[in-house]
């Protein structure tokens, strides 16, 4: 009987054991020899055509066990039944007589093993849960469409690498990096920090897409838009900076974009600048002490207090105790663009604005431990209103301003292209259409000027038919292709003009012109609809036809000379001051800066020379050519 017991409680207590141990993990890997693959796959659709992105589920009934998967881009899903978990390790993962219950959005069905290898299960949805996307694919209304990557595309450079130049498609989005590599003011050098030697880079990322009319009808010509963030500045460290040895005393100095940096302070979230105030000069305009005295190409003279001194474009001096900075010439207007003192800081976070009270653009900055790595600039706001805006998409022949006019991209329109017009007109059962060239369409290598169409093919002038293949047109890369209508690229045109239609989107209500990507252009569809009449433009040429750039940065990033120390004390005494004012004095400095301008092949004004002297260099020269004459006189006498 205590034997029983003994046993009865043994048992109960294995139970448990078994229990617990199961509940750890309910399902092992089956342990014997691998069955033979079984696949369980098919598609989750919506009017034919696959869901991305959909949650499919699938359990073995007998054995409890499930797995999910998600749809691919094409909406299929596969699940591999060999590979299925089981309660024990001799029990098979699967085998025939199986049920297997699958279920997606809401849908289950049930099915049973009775064949080897594979079976198919589709998801039909009858509700509209999906949305289509820009690239034609199907995905949930909950689930993000998939972004398509930029397309990148081949820059060039003028032969002074003073700009660069690119081609792009319409309606792709570009995605181009530029370096020193294709424009010498982007630099790749060193800076001295803390007495070390540090390499450095300059970087611009531009991103954009040029638009026409099919995308919106505000585009009435081709412009090129710019998205949030996608054009970008960055002055990047190749060995990272360590930010606790950045100090007042041991300042970060750098030309950053084309204004001159001192970094004192460097935090994880934030640095510290130490700047003075930026001001555009006129010639002999002066700002607090700082006079602007003589412009030329890419030097300026300046006074502070009535010392001089001249600087170089994108240089730091220290003229009389006052740090200038020369940030931007512009020698047609006699101007120039200073940055004066350094007795001002700011502290800058992320999305801080590069320009004070200018929302245009905003920092951002790569620290990792306890080192900086970059810093950057981006545009803060969408380039894609046509008016009403400070953000301004572009146009041909405008230009996009970016980083105070640091960077600057010019549209300088479309690839030069010729055009044929095609004049479609409803003629009793046929649809005629007509070339404004001679021999517009090819057909076997035979020439036509103009075609008959009906839905069963294409005929001539005496209505016998001709083929029902795609025509060429001309000497482009487009063809009239028939099917239950007429299609040239993603244009399509009933037999009957009922209705004419736009990558499946009927227009026939629509009275603006539209341009598409490839150069297709039509107009007032609404009318042709109603007068039976339409005239479609298209390229005559098998060539891409591409939007042109060119882009300029500002001429920046020399090392910059760190408070060069060239103190000129303000005299003190009556005796000094009129000692300066000698013209000797005057001529030296004068000198100083025509010795510059000429090494930089600018043209100042040339000292008036004294009329006096003119007199008596031009009576000798009468003197000289007399006495010649006379001389040959007498020698032909002889």
């Amino acid at each position: 009987m205590l034997g029983g017991f003994k046993m009865k409680k043994l048992s109960a207590l294995f139970v448990i054991f078994f229990f617990l141990v199961s509940s750890v993990d309910a399902f092992v890997s089956y342990g014997g020899f691998p069955p033979a693959p079984f696949n369980v796959g098919g598609y989750v659709r919506f009017n034919d055509q696959g869901i991305s992105n959909v949650v499919v589920s699938l359990t073995d009934l007998r054995t409890g066990y499930s797995e999910t998967r998600t749809t691919n881009f094409a909406g299929a899903f596969l699940f591999e039944l060999s590979n299925f978990k089981v309660n024990t390790p001799t029990q098979l993962p699967y085998q025939f007589g199986d049920s297997l219950k699958l279920e997606a959005l809401g849908q289950v069905k049930t099915v049973t093993i009775n064949t080897g290898g594979s079976m198919l299960v589709n998801f039909d949805l009858e509700t509209a849960l999906v949305k289509e996307c820009s690239d034609g694919s199907l995905v949930l209304q909950s689930v993000e469409c998939p972004v398509s990557a930029p397309v990148e595309v081949s820059v060039s450079s003028n032969e002074d690498k003073s700009q660069a130049n690119w081609d792009a498609k319409l309606g792709e989005e570009f995605d181009i990096t530029l370096t020193d590599n294709k424009l010498n003011s982007l630099k790749d050098s060193e800076i001295k920090f803390d007495g070390e030697d540090y390499d450095f880079s300059e970087i611009v990322n531009i991103k954009g897409v040029v638009k026409t009319s099919i995308d919106d009808v505000d585009y009435t010509e081709p412009y090129l838009t710019v998205d949030k963030k996608a054009a970008k500045y960055t002055y990047q460290f190749d060995e990272s900076i360590p930010f606790n040895d950045v100090s007042e005393d041991t300042p970060l100095e750098i030309v950053f974009a084309g204004k001159s940096f001192k970094i004192v302070d460097v935090d994880i979230d934030s640095f510290t600048l130490q700047t003075g105030e930026t001001k555009t000069l006129k010639l002999d305009e002066c700002y607090k002490d700082v006079c602007l005295k003589q412009v030329a190409e890419d030097v300026v003279r300046v006074s502070v207090k009535g010392a001089e001194s001249n600087i170089e474009e994108n240089r730091l001096k220290t003229v009389n105790d006052v740090e200038i900075f020369v940030e931007s010439i512009w020698t047609d207007d006699k101007e120039a663009t200073l940055q004066i003192g350094s007795d001002v800081k700011r502290e800058i976070k992320k999305g801080d604005e590069f320009v004070k009270d200018n929302k245009e653009a905003v920092f951002d900055f790569v620290i990792e431990s306890d080192k900086l790595k970059s810093i950057s600039i981006e545009n803060k706001n969408e380039y894609s209103k046509t008016e009403n805006s400070d953000y301004l998409a572009v146009k041909k022949g405008g230009s996009l301003k970016l980083f105070d006019s640091y960077l600057e991209v010019k549209f300088n329109g479309l690839t030069e292209y010729s055009t044929l017009d095609l004049s479609f007109e409803k003629d009793d059962d046929f649809l005629y259409v007509v070339g404004d060239y001679d021999d517009t369409f090819v057909i076997n290598n035979e020439e036509f000027d103009e075609l008959w169409i009906k839905d069963n093919g294409f005929y001539d002038g005496d209505f016998e038919f001709l083929t029902a293949s795609p025509v060429k047109i001309k000497d482009s890369d487009l063809s009239l292709t028939l099917g239950n209508s007429i299609s040239i690229g993603k244009l399509t045109l009933k037999i009957d003009l009922s209705d004419i239609l736009y990558d499946g989107i009927s227009f026939k209500d629509n009275d603006k012109s539209y341009l598409d990507h490839i150069g297709i252009l039509f107009n007032n569809p609404e009318d042709g609809v109603k007068n039976k009449e339409f005239t479609v433009t298209i390229p005559n040429t098998e060539e891409d036809i591409e939007a042109e750039f060119t882009v300029l940065v500002g001429s920046l990033a020399m090392e910059i000379v760190p408070a060069e120390e060239e103190k000129v004390t303000t005299p003190t005494t009556p005796e000094e001051e009129k000692e300066k004012k000698q013209p000797e004095e005057k001529i030296v400095e004068k000198e100083v800066i025509v010795e510059k301008v000429i090494e930089k092949e600018v043209i100042v004004e040339k000292e008036k020379v004294s009329w006096q002297w003119i007199v008596i260099i031009s009576a000798v020269g009468l003197l000289i050519v007399e006495l010649v004459i006379r001389f040959i006189r007498k020698k032909d006498k002889k």
